[in-house]
């Protein structure tokens, strides 16, 4: 019998070797920069939180998108290209914990309102359908 722990399966499918941690990164000029260094990391994610904000948006009194720069690799593309550290995130509703991720963040501001017109369009309560 294998048994796999539930962090192995995720670095599975995510593409990563095993135990290794998700790389961290910092933004420099809107464009992501490896931060090998935890402290230093942890250091500009707490002193930065309104620059990493790219985009808010309230749809309802439940539901709100939010995109942000995550500031970790937490997915790797298997076609390669820059690392996903922009991320799209629905807080509430039926919707609650979708999201979508971002290598750019030109990417993240044009992947925003897409998700924000989808959520509306499938899970607001003007859509008889999901009534």
């Amino acid at each position: 019998m294998i048994c796999r722990s539930v962090s192995e399966i995720g670095d599975s499918l995510m593409g990563r070797k095993p135990s290794s941690p998700p790389n961290h990164y910092v933004l420099e000029k809107d464009a992501p920069r490896l931060e090998p260094n935890l402290g230093r990391w942890m250091d500009w994610m707490a002193a930065h939180e309104k620059e990493r904000r790219v985009d808010e948006t309230k749809i309802t009194d439940e539901i709100t998108v939010i995109t942000e720069f995550i500031g970790l690799e937490a997915f790797e593309s298997p076609s390669g290209g820059p690392p996903k550290v922009f991320q799209s995130t629905v807080i509430g509703g039926k919707p609650n914990g979708m999201m979508q991720v971002y290598g750019e963040i030109a990417a993240a501001r044009a992947g925003h309102p897409l998700l924000v017109k989808m959520v509306k369009k499938y899970f607001t309560e003007k859509n008889d359908e999901n009534a």
